[in-house]
C-alpha cells in the first residue's frame, strides 16, 4: 500500500491517505522491514509518502527515489495550477465583494446626506429621520436597492464557501415557498432582461407549492442559473417558468444558445462551454458547475433538454428551444 500525504501552507493538508493509527515519526526518514516512510520539503509544501509491504518500491534506494521524483514533479504542477486557480477565483470574488460595497457606501451616504456631523447620535438619528419624512420615495427605492446588494454579497460569499468546500454540513429545511423565493431573487436580474428585450414569465409558478432545500446553496444554485440565463437568452424572446405539482419540478423553458446533444452533462463540469457559445459571452466557466454543486447538496437534481427542432440564428450565434428541469426530492402542493 502507498499512502501520500500533502501539506501546502497556504490550504493546509490537500491530500491524505495515510492510516488513522500512523504516527508520523520526528526524523525525515525511517524504514523497516515492513513500511517505509519519508517527508519532504518542496516547492509547494510538504510532501509525506509512506509505503506498507511495497517490497518492490521501498527496498531499493534507486527504485524510491525516482518513484518519489516523479511524484513530486507531478504534483508540483498539478498543485502550481490548483493555486493559481484558487488566486484567481479569489481575487474575482474579493473584486466583486468590493464592487457590491461600494454600491452601497453609496446608498448609505445618499440616505444620511446632510445629516452627519451632529453634535451627538441622538441628533444624527433625529435628522435622518426628518430627510426619511421629506422623501418617503427616495428612501423606500435606496432601501429596496441596498437589498438587492446585500443578497449579491450573500450570494457571493457563499458561492466562494461552496467552490472551497468550507461548509461539510448540510441543513435541509422544509416548506419553502418556491414562487416567493423566485420572486424575490429575480428582481435582482429584470433589469438585465429588459435590455435584451427578453421577458420572463413567473405566472405559472403554483402559489402553494412548497419545497425542501438548503437555503443558501440553492440561493447560489438559482443566482448562478439566473445570470447564465441572462447572458445566454435570445434577445427579443420569452422564459417560461412553471411548475410541474404532480411530480415536484420547476421547469424553465427559453430560447438560449444552443447546447449539443453530447454537451448536456458535460455543460455541468467546472471550465467547461458549450461549442455555439461565442467567446465574448465566456467567463470562468464556473457557473452551471456551482449550480451542480450546489443542487447537490439538497439533493435537486437537474436536466437538461434541447430541441433543435426549434433553432434560430442571430448576429451569428446559434439559438435553440432548451427546457432546464429542477427535480426536488421533497414537495408538498
Amino acid at each position: 500500500m502507498i499512502c501520500l500525504k500533502v501539506t501546502v501552507p497556504t490550504s493546509g493538508v490537500v491530500v491524505n491517505s495515510f492510516p488513522d493509527d500512523f504516527t508520523v515519526p520526528k526524523q525525515e526518514s525511517q524504514k523497516n522491514k515492513k513500511s517505509r516512510y519519508f517527508r519532504k520539503n518542496t516547492s509547494f509544501g510538504i510532501l509525506e509518502f509512506l509505503l506498507i509491504e511495497e517490497e518492490r518500491v521501498a527496498n531499493s534506494n534507486k527504485v524510491f527515489n525516482a518513484f518519489v521524483v516523479a511524484i513530486e514533479t507531478a504534483l508540483e504542477k498539478s498543485i502550481s495550477h490548483n493555486l493559481e486557480k484558487a488566486r484567481e477565483m479569489a481575487d474575482d470574488y474579493l473584486h466583486n465583494i468590493i464592487k457590491i460595497h461600494g454600491n452601497q457606501k453609496s446608498i448609505v451616504e445618499r440616505c444620511v446626506f446632510g445629516a452627519e456631523g451632529q453634535e451627538s447620535y441622538t441628533d444624527f438619528v433625529s435628522v435622518v429621520k426628518e430627510n426619511v419624512q421629506r422623501n418617503p420615495d427616495m428612501f423606500a427605492e435606496d432601501i429596496c436597492a441596498l437589498s438587492k446588494e446585500i443578497r449579491l454579497v450573500d450570494y457571493h460569499i457563499g458561492g466562494y464557501n461552496l467552490l472551497r468546500d468550507a461548509s461539510s454540513r448540510v441543513t435541509i429545511t422544509d416548506n419553502h415557498n418556491l414562487k416567493k423565493f423566485l420572486l424575490g431573487l429575480s428582481h435582482l436580474f429584470f433589469e438585465f432582461f429588459r435590455k435584451n428585450n427578453v421577458v420572463v414569465s413567473l405566472h405559472d409558478i403554483s402559489e402553494s407549492f412548497l419545497c425542501s432545500f438548503e437555503y443558501e446553496t440553492f440561493n447560489i444554485a438559482m443566482h448562478s442559473f439566473l445570470e447564465n440565463t441572462v447572458k445566454y437568452s435570445k434577445p427579443y424572446s420569452r422564459i417560461i417558468v412553471y411548475t410541474r405539482t404532480e411530480s415536484g419540478e420547476l421547469i424553465f423553458q427559453m430560447e438560449s444558445v444552443r447546447i449539443e446533444k453530447d454537451e448536456i452533462i458535460k455543460i455541468f463540469e467546472r471550465g467547461v462551454f458549450g461549442r455555439c457559445v461565442p467567446e465574448d459571452l465566456r467567463g470562468s466557466g464556473i457557473g452551471m458547475y456551482q449550480l451542480k454543486k450546489a443542487l447537490d447538496r439538497s439533493r435537486i437534481s437537474v436536466t437538461v433538454s434541447p430541441d433543435h427542432s426549434q433553432s434560430s440564428e442571430v448576429n451569428g450565434v446559434r439559438y435553440t428551444k432548451n427546457t432546464f428541469s429542477f427535480r426536488f426530492p421533497k414537495y408538498s402542493n
